[in-house]
């Protein structure tokens, strides 16, 4: 099995020295390319639920092949108001990692002191050379406009996902949104540096390469079945198999306030992603991702006058449960935001011909009703589904509590709102579930013989790749459903009270 873990470790070295340390010229510098992984930005781990401040900050991350000790690397920051550069006042470097003396070193700066939805310019200095420089807008405050992008099932290395990119990228969205299958097949580190990173922070903006989202935008991710290296014979993330498995806890960087769960080495905890493989490659994995894993599957944020829970919906998760019901629950209810939002990979109503009968996101419909939440973005079938506003009665346990079948559905009967037209009948009497997973992975068409949902699904287009585009203004939002060439397929406003 070392054998198997240190075979696989090697394509990846190779991988990063045959790619991404090859000397060329940065576009957008002029300097040789010092990076593993170009800048881009975060919100952080330190993050919470309603702490949106009357100072703003942000992440700057990027990796490189070096510890900083023999180079001095540098974020300097000024927003439009400003007249000159500020330094940041330090430097996070951490190691994920060590093969046949080639490193792994991921590098974290906040930039601090921003005015909320104010432009800032930003640059990385390498021994007081620029190495990058980038724009964005720090995030909203509750009273200010502001659009958002949504889309799963992403990084194929396609066509389809280089022009998804360059098209949002176009329309600059103040955040993205990601429900999940980030990196395909199996969400490995040097999956994301083939088919994501080149495509999704690309510094040239064209159908043909992408365009530079990630440094320009805040970027929200969830887990999908494939960023945890799902298999057919699945019964956890096997690190003997895939050891750079997992590269969303490498990568990503958010909000810590969720679920409090652990992972022991050699237990088999509900409710956790589990791992297989070896003490030493599992222990490398734990160390890499450090308090990220398992706890940042699932978080919350805000944003403008919105309120954010992204959800893990993989099916090692038991949403059933009283404690995470619980945690359902509370963290929504406690949200004053105008706007509440729920975010996941597995859609609880899908038509699509592959995962129409996976429901066990069903187990939670009654608590999005209960507390308000208008609109549920999904991704995993690989289309759009805009589905009637409903409200959804499970077949429940003697204890009231939905309930699951031993093949995965979700029982129960439908209320459908059909006098909601996002025109001149915006306002909702249920909730809005929306799948949007046409990111760049291969697209799926509709599945036959499903009255109930059929009865339930307003719109549902397939056959190209797409992305959702939001704005919000006090209680409207407007949504519209774009084409990776740009055209228009949905368009619709909600009002809330």
């Amino acid at each position: 099995m070392k054998k198997i873990a240190l075979v696989a470790w090697l394509a990846l070295v190779q991988l990063l020295i045959l790619s991404p340390l090859s000397a060329s010229a940065d576009t957008k510098t002029g300097e040789s390319d010092v990076f593993l992984v170009k800048p881009y930005l975060q919100l952080g781990e330190g993050a919470r639920q309603g702490d949106l401040a009357k100072q703003e900050k942000m992440e700057v991350v990027w990796f490189t092949s070096s510890n900083g000790k023999s180079e001095k690397w540098q974020v300097q920051s000024k927003s439009q108001t400003d007249s000159k550069w500020f330094s940041s006042k330090s430097v996070e470097v951490f190691s994920i990692g060590q093969v046949e003396n080639v490193p792994f070193y991921r590098y974290t700066v906040k930039i601090e002191g921003l005015n909320p939805g104010e432009k800032f310019d930003y640059k990385v200095l390498r021994n007081g050379s620029l190495a990058f420089n980038g724009s964005a807008v720090a995030r909203k405050s509750f009273n200010q406009p502001y659009s958002f992008a949504v889309f799963g099932d992403v990084g194929a290395g396609s066509a389809g996902e280089k022009k998804v990119i360059y098209e949002v990228t176009k329309r600059k969205p103040d955040l993205v949104v990601m429900p999940g299958d980030i990196t395909y097949d199996q969400g490995r580190i040097s999956q994301y540096l083939s088919r994501f990173f080149p495509i999704v922070n690309s510094q040239v903006s064209s159908p043909d390469n992408g365009g530079p989202l990630l440094s320009s935008s805040l970027v929200m991710p969830a887990l999908g079945n494939h960023d945890i290296a799902m298999t057919t014979s699945w019964k956890g993330t096997d690190l003997n198999r895939f050891p750079d498995a997992l590269g969303y806890f490498i990568f990503w960087s958010t909000p810590l306030n969720g679920l409090k769960l652990d992972y022991k080495i050699g237990q088999s905890t509900r409710n956790v992603l589990p791992l297989i493989g070896e003490q030493a490659v599992v222990t490398k994995f734990l160390n890499a991702a450090g308090k990220r894993y398992p706890n940042m599957g699932n978080y919350s944020f805000d944003y403008g006058n919105s309120h954010w829970l992204i959800l893990d919906g993989n099916e090692y998760m038991h949403w059933g449960d009283s404690e995470l019901r619980a945690f359902v629950e509370n963290d929504l209810t406690k949200s004053k935001a105008k706007w509440k939002f729920v975010s996941f990979h597995q859609p609880p109503f899908s038509l699509d011909i592959y995962h129409h009968s996976e429901h066990r996101m069903r187990l939670l419909c009654d608590i999005f009703e209960r507390t308000g939440v208008q609109v549920v973005w999904c991704g995993h079938a690989h289309n759009y589904q805009r589905y009637f506003p409903l409200k959804f009665k499970a077949k429940t346990n003697k204890d009231g509590v939905p309930m699951m079948n031993g093949n995965g559905t979700v029982t129960g009967d439908y209320i459908l709102d059909t006098t909601f037209n996002g025109s001149t009948h915006p306002k909702m009497k249920g909730v809005l579930y929306i799948v949007s997973g046409g990111g760049g992975a291969s697209l799926y068409r509709r599945a036959p013989f499903l009255p109930k949902e059929s009865e339930a699904c307003h719109k549902f287009i397939h056959g190209m790749h797409s992305f959702t585009f939001c704005s919000i203004n006090d209680k409207t939002l407007n949504v519209s459903q774009i084409s990776d060439d740009g055209k228009v397929l949905d368009s619709f406003k909600v009002e809330t009270d």
